[in-house]
């Protein structure tokens, strides 16, 4: 699926309120027109624009180490805003604008949010698991909608959206100050023409035909010469393997990690999607391998490293039923 906002790159362009220091608060205003929402992104940075002839600012984070995937937009709107009201029109705007395959399609209100939940099982015949939380706000001629999406989602990962939705605020009566404005500080943000750039949005958009195209080119770049951080290296190999995972090519996957391991061999998220390359292909004890040395070097995951569970991961779904895979990883978690 292609974002709504995000390729309308005839935008005029703003660099809004990026990641502080010492906060993961992101505040975003239209210009011109009083009123902030505010909230908690989590660990990343981010970007914002504007679109002046419909009063709408759209906030994009860069990718979260846990794939969690956040979106923001406030719009001035001509009618009198309610969360309910909000979620009325804009949701049906994304329905009609977005055709997808939808379960557990949930609409609830709560206080002054409303909400729409549901979850995209697959894409091109692969599952995805994506859960996807739009969250809604309004008041007096302010509608705020935040978003949260996760590909390969589990019960587990519920904390990583309640963490932001729970943060939200409107604050209609505030404007943003320009002491709190400045760009955003993530290399991956720097040209939205970048093939790491591209390809990550194109991860998080599930067109992962392309990601796997960008990521591969933003690679062997790095290859020839390293550029990005740690971080944006994890993510690159991360996201390039899963890509080709989904796309049904997973040779290509696994060179993708064979060589992310190379480069390091001790970070535990290239073992885990190792396990998860041999559980596709149903190979039990290599997979139980890669996991133990997943286990055996989490102690290397950074502060927002996410681990899954691989008793609720659909990559192990041959052998959830098997005892001896049951009980090695259940050794595994306890240690």
């Amino acid at each position: 699926m292609k974002k709504i906002f995000v390729t309308a790159i005839l935008l005029f362009s703003i660099d809004c309120i990026a990641q502080q220091p010492q906060s993961n608060t992101a505040r975003i205003s239209i210009p011109g027109v009083q009123g902030v929402l505010e909230f908690n992104v989590g660990p990343t940075t981010w970007k914002t624009k504007a679109q002046a002839d419909r009063k709408l600012v759209e906030l994009d984070t860069a990718p979260r180490p846990d794939r969690v995937q956040v979106t923001a937009f406030l719009w001035q709107v001509g009618f009198p805003a309610s969360a309910d009201r909000c979620r009325d029109e804009l949701w049906r705007e994304t329905m009609n604008k977005v055709q997808l395959k939808r379960e557990n399609l949930e609409q609830t209100t709560v206080g002054q949010t409303a909400r729409v939940s549901y979850m995209v099982p697959e894409y091109n015949g692969a599952p995805v698991r994506q859960k996807n939380v739009h969250e809604y706000l309004g008041s007096r001629d302010l509608c705020a909608e935040v978003r949260v999406a996760k590909i390969l989602f589990t019960p587990a990962d519920q904390q990583l959206f309640d963490d932001v939705l729970n943060s939200v605020r409107l604050v209609p009566e505030e404007s943003a100050t320009g002491d709190s404005a400045n760009k955003a500080s993530d290399d991956l943000f720097q040209g939205s023409k970048s093939p790491l750039f591209d390809g990550t949005m194109a991860y998080l958009d599930r067109d992962f035909a392309t990601a796997a195209t960008d990521l591969q080119q933003a690679l062997d770049a790095e290859k020839q010469k390293r550029t990005v951080g740690r971080s944006d290296f994890h993510l690159l190999i991360d996201n390039l393997a899963i890509s080709y995972r989904f796309i049904q090519k997973p040779e290509k996957s696994k060179e993708v990690l064979d060589y992310g391991i190379s480069q390091e061999p001790e970070y535990p998220l290239f073992h885990y999607d190792m396990a998860c390359y041999y559980g596709v292909q149903g190979k039990m004890d290599q997979a139980l391998d890669e996991l133990r040395l997943n286990y055996k070097f989490k102690g290397n995951l950074g502060t927002s490293d996410h681990m899954s569970d691989p008793l609720q991961d659909s990559c192990f779904g041959k052998f959830l039923r098997n005892k001896k895979f049951v009980s090695a990883v259940q050794q595994m978690q306890a240690q």
